[in-house]
């Protein structure tokens, strides 16, 4: 697969049941339509269209734009369709590449449903996990030559642009939590530092399943107009895999579940809310402008106008996000970016 693969995701139906802000399937003008064939969605007059008008009349069937994409998943999709383009990155981990997943997109789009699942559908976080485990113990039983594999696992989260370790203990005091900051080295890229549980050796899916539950119930989360549950920081979750044999190679496994863009005046947000929305929505933009000059130096690439050795100037450290997520745009990675629409 390529080095980056962007998909995009319409946000289930079942995904949507009990949710205060669509309360039946009447209220709503679909302005989205999939040609899943040519993995092609087409826009038809978004603004308009979603301001909650019942009259098909509003939506101009002229003002429409077209977008193409690796691949693309409609609300009928079901989440084992989407891990088969999880599985290859779970793969290329354990073979010493940085793998990582990420789910984009505005608040209530269907992220966290995504990434974690809910209820008895789970999402890509728990598939993964138990793909990557089960599959490392299965490579150090067998073959006559013995490797053996260390996992370390680190969650946590980007809180008002603040980085909070979710696998501490449930009794740890605030004082006892060390400032966590980015790292960078040529060996090892770029990795966190700080904190006493921020990196936990794990053995089994089910050991390394109850430090990530313990760390989701930890995350910050607000209720919105938007959304009931509505994510306030970025959750970061990291396997490395050290593989060792005649040599040694390390693999890195990282699943992101981004908060949600919003639109203050749709969300409703106030005081710490808004705070924390306001954060959100510039380390998303952030983000959007290292994509933005890494799509343009590619382009420049192709056409012939740059040189491939002669990377240009990408804003990474502008943000704790775009620096923490370096390894996962550019180098030796395989990177998966689910977008996420409803």
């Amino acid at each position: 697969m390529e080095a980056i693969c962007v998909a995009v995701r319409i946000r289930p139906e079942a995904a949507l049941a009990g949710s205060s802000i669509i309360t039946s399937s009447d209220d709503l003008v679909s302005c989205v339509r999939v040609a899943d064939a040519a993995n092609k969605v087409t826009i038809a007059c978004p603004a308009r269209a979603c301001l909650g008008s019942t009259s098909q009349s509003v939506v101009a069937e002229s003002a429409t734009h077209e977008f193409i994409f690796d691949r693309v998943f409609d609300a009928a999709s079901r989440q084992e369709e989407v891990f088969t383009l999880v599985r290859p990155l779970v793969n290329a981990a354990a073979d010493g590449y940085v793998a990582t997943v990420f789910a984009y997109g505005m608040t209530g789009s269907g992220k966290t449903h995504t990434i974690s699942g809910t209820g008895g559908d789970v999402g890509m976080l728990p598939r993964a996990v138990s793909l990557l485990l089960d599959s490392l113990k299965a490579d150090a039983a067998k073959g006559p030559q013995q490797t053996i594999f260390m996992v370390t696992i680190s969650f946590v989260e980007i809180y008002n642009n603040t980085f909070v370790s979710l696998l501490s203990a449930p009794s740890a005091t605030t004082d006892g939590n060390q400032k966590i900051e980015i790292r960078e080295s040529p060996t090892r890229g770029v990795y966190l530092t700080g904190g006493t549980n921020l990196r936990l050796p794990v053995t089994c899916t089910e050991e390394a399943m109850q430090l990530i539950h313990r760390g989701m119930e930890k995350r910050a989360t607000s209720c919105t107009n938007m959304n009931e549950r509505s994510s306030r920081s970025h959750a970061i979750l990291t396997f490395e895999v050290e593989r060792s044999t005649a040599s040694v190679r390390v693999g890195k496994l990282q699943l992101i579940d981004l908060a949600g863009s919003e639109r203050v005046g749709l969300s409703g947000a106030e005081g710490s809310v808004l705070a924390e929305a306001q954060s959100i929505n510039l380390s998303l933009s952030l983000l959007g402008d290292v994509l933005s000059a890494l799509s343009k130096y590619h382009r420049a690439v192709s056409k012939g106008l740059a040189s491939a050795t002669e990377r240009p100037f990408i804003p990474y450290r502008n943000s704790k996000l775009t620096h923490l997520l370096k390894d996962s745009l550019g180098g030796n990675c395989k990177t998966l970016m689910v977008c996420c629409i409803r």
